[in-house]
């Protein structure tokens, strides 16, 4: 019995510990996405497109930039944020039984840069899309506020 206890304390202690450590957080502007964009910055929106059936309330991301927190966005949520042009170093996890974290190069280039970010089972990914979905505006509401880094 004391064994089950100790092993499932231990399993535990390393899915928390596998979690991305808090960081210091990402600038975050309002979320209005029709906000003029600051000169020499890319306007970036994460979307979160996750499956409902799938991912219900384990469907939130966490966001890091260059190693800076972005808010984490649930299911059919955004955040929006201004970056500088060119080569950044994304990462994205979910919690699902055990935390998944993806990391990626990705380059902003252009005034704007839409990031459709989902769950898949073993995995947190990404798609760069040329245009926020036709239904962003009735779908889409920005994320949680910054409390919930």
């Amino acid at each position: 019995m004391w064994k089950r206890i100790a092993v499932g304390v231990l399993a535990a202690a390393l899915v928390l510990g596998c979690r991305t450590p808090d960081g210091p957080h990402f600038p975050l502007p309002a979320q209005d996405v029709a906000a003029p964009i600051p000169d020499d910055y890319v306007r970036v929106v994460f979307f979160n497109t996750s499956n409902h059936a799938l991912y219900f309330e384990s469907g939130h991301i966490r966001i890091q930039l260059d190693g800076y927190q972005i808010p984490t966005i649930w299911l059919d949520r955004y955040v929006q944020v201004y970056a500088e042009p060119g080569e950044h170093e994304l990462l994205l996890e979910h919690y699902d039984v055990l935390m998944w974290k993806s990391r990626y190069t990705v380059e902003f280039v252009g005034p704007e840069v839409f990031l459709e970010v989902y769950n898949n089972p073993t995995s947190t990914k990404y798609k760069e899309v040329d245009e926020l979905p036709a239904d962003f505006h009735s779908r889409f509401t920005p994320g949680r506020d910054p409390s919930d880094w």
